[in-house]
């Protein structure tokens, strides 16, 4: 099998969901559901990575096959008394 069909490409305003999906796929890496998307979306230190999307300085791309969105990575910067809080403490 090879990568005929995988393509990547630049993260848009139209992607919020792809990178909603990734990243409570994150918050479940385990394969156990720690996090439902309501507990995702209503958590603002998990939230704030994602709300928005896109702010002027943010960027990030979208791996697809076949056109369907399989992952996606993302950069976005915040000031140094919100960035990278743990909501896992």
């Amino acid at each position: 099998m090879g990568n005929e069909g995988m393509t990547i490409r630049e993260a848009s305003a139209g992607d919020f969901e792809v990178l909603v999906a990734a990243g409570l796929g994150a918050m479940n890496w385990g394969g156990e559901a720690k996090f439902t998307l309501e507990q995702f979306l209503g958590t603002p230190k998990l939230s704030h990575y994602i709300e928005g999307w896109p702010r002027e300085d943010d960027f990030g791309v979208i791996a697809e096959a076949d056109g369907i969105p399989t992952g996606a990575a993302w950069c976005r910067s915040f000031p140094a008394t919100g960035a990278g809080e743990s909501a896992l403490r």
